[in-house]
């Protein structure tokens, strides 16, 4: 089996495409005029001011992916976990390009995830858009799932959901 390197090589025509460096990434911040500050040379934190939540997300990038991932700032404890999983996996199947997540300290995150490879800034700034836009749409029935255990997510069948 061909790495994917020796993959692209082997195909006429075809060349392999390069992850974009740190320089690029402030760049396009800097072409958005969204404000960041650089962490090291492959992390950043931003911030969003929406209409309902105010937060600071991370950009990171690998040498195949850039991730931008928003922490939710409320713990989500096991008593609701099943039903903030449940409403978290409906979400997921509702929304495009960004993803939410429990993770095994009951943390929720919502992350967009694109390949790296020679990313244009249109994508860029489509991946920030969409963890701010889906986090502040979110924000408010998430932190009463987190901390009501009677709450019904507006998503689950038979409440008014799908």
């Amino acid at each position: 089996m061909l790495g994917r390197e020796a993959y692209y090589r082997a195909q006429k025509g075809w060349t392999i495409a390069m992850a974009v460096d740190s320089a690029t990434i402030e760049s396009y911040f800097n072409q958005l005029e969204w404000p960041f500050e650089r962490i090291d040379d492959r992390n950043w934190q931003s911030g969003y001011k929406g209409e309902v939540f105010t937060f600071n997300f991370y950009v990171r990038t690998d040498e195949h992916w850039l991730y931008v991932y928003v922490p939710f700032p409320v713990k989500v404890p096991p008593a609701v976990r099943a039903n903030v999983c449940e409403h978290l996996m409906r979400l997921n199947y509702k929304i495009n390009m960004a993803k939410f997540m429990l993770d095994n300290d009951g943390d929720v995150g919502l992350t967009a995830e694109v390949p790296n490879d020679n990313l244009p800034l249109g994508l860029f700034e489509d991946a920030l858009r969409a963890v701010c836009y889906y986090m502040d749409e979110s924000y408010a029935e998430l932190v009463t799932l987190a901390t009501k255990p009677d709450a019904v997510s507006s998503v689950k069948i038979g409440a008014g959901g799908q």
